[in-house]
């Protein structure tokens, strides 16, 4: 029989990937190509819409060259961060660079939309507690900053759904990026008339929600050329870059926990349906639509997680590798030392942006090894919280599943299947997001007849990480003093908070 293969692009923040797989799920090749970023200071960031598109034809064309036979590449689709996208004109140009989905330019705007609709209704209607990154606030700035791009606006084109539309022509998008706007009804499934009369959005420039998986045209000739493919190759819309890695990654069911660990830390739990508003935003956690059609997903984690284990690496002065190496022989506990590892702030389930970090229990037996053990058993904890708040509200515990760049720290593995008292699942890939959006594309050319059929042949479990019994007592212990942390230092970061402002230096 002949092999079909298929490719998911993923847009990411610093990287561009292409994943080229066969209709058994299995890895042929990935393409990686760095993403150009201008930073602007303050936290401001944006990216030019022609140099992403010039990457994704990049890593495309390596994973089509990859192929054993170019002209069975069936279906490509593309994944991508959920809150930037590119303002165009009628006929798909850009008007204005990528901002992107981190920058907090936007934050005058986000308080200005909750002023007039209110933080409720808006967690209500969206899922989406009141961060200034989300799409709507961009729309806005650019309304404000921009007045002569925002009104020559016709087309928002999320950053995966320019991919397709450069691809095949098409506009469109999945719910589970119209949902990362805050200006889609998590509920009604629909764009929310309330939110863009507030907003002052037009709904015109959105583009059509349609499931993910849906074939959204066929390559158009240049691109094919471009390519070396076949004009027949479908462009499918998968969806937001978390959402089609809890896919390749088997998360999918009513209690399922995706960990991704990066620099900061995702965990994305499956739910069959939005739980009370009420629960969930006490918890910090953003409800949205899943790539699932009968799933919506809660995601909350930490702000900093990853990042601090690299804090603290450069703040020591050693190698991580060593200094991982060195903390592997750090008793458990790290000797009486505690680390509250707020150092972004906390996001959920303790919701406080501008809560710290610190450590407590310093003593002259504490070296850099110490520190690390802290570091990596207080982010344990932190996850743990995470995860009880997130099995409480989707009302079930079920499998936990671990990628990202943490999930290749053995130590940290060990600490955090100790502290959960669970095992942790390794997918075989960590590249699940490309995986999820290939496994999508296969959907949407009809290799596979729905996404059920489309996990049973990509998902796959490479590892598994079991508690040790002689470390859960120690964790346990070190946990509900974890709990106790925030609470007790909390008073003491205000004040600090209030402190640093009243004498911070004239701009």
């Amino acid at each position: 029989m002949t092999r079909a293969y298929l490719i998911g692009l993923d847009l990411g923040t610093t990287n561009t990937k292409a994943l080229l797989c066969d209709d058994e799920g299995r890895i042929i090749h990935i393409a990686s190509r760095r993403l150009p970023v201008r930073e602007a200071g303050g936290g401001q960031a944006e990216y030019d819409p022609g140099a992403l598109w010039e990457a994704a034809l990049a890593v495309l064309r390596e994973a089509v060259r990859a192929a054993p036979d170019a002209g069975a590449v069936r279906a490509i689709a593309a994944t991508s961060v959920g809150e930037a996208g590119v303002p165009c004109a009628e006929g798909g140009e850009p008007l204005y660079p990528v901002i992107a989905w981190f920058d907090p330019r936007s934050a005058p705007q986000a308080e200005a939309l909750v002023a007039r609709i209110g933080a409720a209704t808006l967690y209500e209607i969206t899922g989406l507690p009141g961060l200034p990154i989300h799409t709507v606030h961009k729309l806005a700035w650019l309304r404000d900053h921009e007045p002569d791009v925002f009104r020559r606006i016709r087309r928002w084109y999320f950053v995966a759904d320019y991919a397709v539309g450069r691809l095949c022509g098409a506009w469109v998008t999945d719910p589970s990026l119209a949902c990362r706007s805050r200006m889609y009804d998590v509920r009604r499934r629909r764009w929310s008339p309330e939110v863009l009369d507030a907003a002052g959005i037009p709904a015109s420039i959105l583009p059509p929600v349609v499931p993910s998986g849906t074939p959204a045209g066929r390559l158009l000739p240049d691109v094919a050329r471009a390519l070396g493919t076949s004009t027949e190759v479908v462009a499918a819309v998968a969806g937001h870059d978390h959402i089609c890695a809890s896919l390749a990654s088997g998360v999918t069911e009513p209690g399922d926990i995706l960990d991704s660990i990066g620099t900061a830390e995702a965990m994305l739990a499956s739910a069959a349906g939005p739980p009370p508003a009420e629960e969930s935003a006490a918890a910090g956690f953003a409800v949205g639509c899943h790539v699932l059609p009968d799933r919506v997903y809660l995601l909350g984690g930490t702000t900093m997680s990853g990042g601090a284990v690299e804090w603290v690496a450069r703040l020591v002065g050693v190698p991580l590798a060593e200094l991982m190496a060195q903390a592997a022989r750090v008793p458990p506990g790290a000797e009486g030392l505690c680390c509250l590892p707020h150092l972004r702030g906390s996001l959920s389930p303790v919701v406080d942006r501008f809560s710290m970090g610190a450590f407590l229990g310093v003593r002259d037996v504490h070296g850099p090894a110490h520190f690390a053990r802290a570091v990596l058993e207080g982010l344990a904890c932190e996850a743990k919280a995470n995860a009880d708040a997130l099995a409480r509200i989707a009302g079930r515990t079920g499998v936990m599943r671990v990628t990202g760049g943490g999930a290749r720290n053995a130590l940290w593995l060990t600490i955090k299947a100790a502290v959960l008292n669970r095992p942790l699942e390794i997918p075989a890939t960590a590249e699940t997001a490309a995986l999820g959006a290939a496994l999508l594309a296969g959907v949407g050319a009809g290799v596979f007849r729905d996404a059920a059929e489309a996990m049973r042949a990509g998902v796959r479990i490479g590892a598994r990480v079991e508690p040790d019994p002689a470390l859960v007592p120690a964790m346990a212990a070190r946990d509900r003093l974890h709990r106790e942390l925030y609470a007790a230092v909390a008073p003491f970061h205000r004040r600090l908070r209030a402190e640093t402002v009243a004498w911070a230096p004239p701009a």
